[in-house]
């Protein structure tokens, strides 16, 4: 009977064992399922960050990009600046030198007024003093 007693104990201890193994075999199969959803997360999120890596890689050389354009705008912005401030002073030194030159000009016309005016009168003289002598050469004949 002990010998009965104790066999039977031990199938039921061999009984909880594979009770026991089975529920930890569920549990492992569930964790293994749990795991596999861990690491399919985790190359997602792997992927999304090369994706993102790969994005922010482009957006920095378009940004280097940009920043070149950018800065080639400026210098040519500040060179057409000094362009035109030069072609500002051209412009000033030829008005100067246009009005200087019209000045000229009228300086000379006021000379050459002077000069006809002078010689009008030189000639009215002349032609009134030979009308005179001619006059006094047809009286006299």
């Amino acid at each position: 009977r002990k010998l009965n007693d104790e066999i039977e104990h031990l199938r039921t201890n061999v009984a909880e064992k594979t009770e026991t193994l089975e529920a930890l075999k569920g549990e492992l199969d569930a964790q293994k399922l749990k795991y596999d959803g861990v690491m399919s997360e985790n190359d997602e999120l792997k992927s999304e960050i090369s994706a993102r890596s790969d994005q922010i890689d482009r957006l920095e050389k378009q940004f280097q990009r940009l920043v070149a354009e950018n800065e080639r705008a400026c210098k040519e912005v500040e060179e057409l600046r000094s362009k035109e401030e030069v072609l500002r002073q051209e412009i000033e030194r030829q008005k100067v030198l246009i009005s200087e030159g019209a000045e000229g000009k009228r300086e000379a016309i006021r000379q050459l007024c002077f000069s006809l005016e002078h010689y009008r009168n030189g000639y009215q003289e002349l032609r009134q003093a030979f009308m005179g002598h001619k006059q006094h050469h047809v009286l006299a004949s």
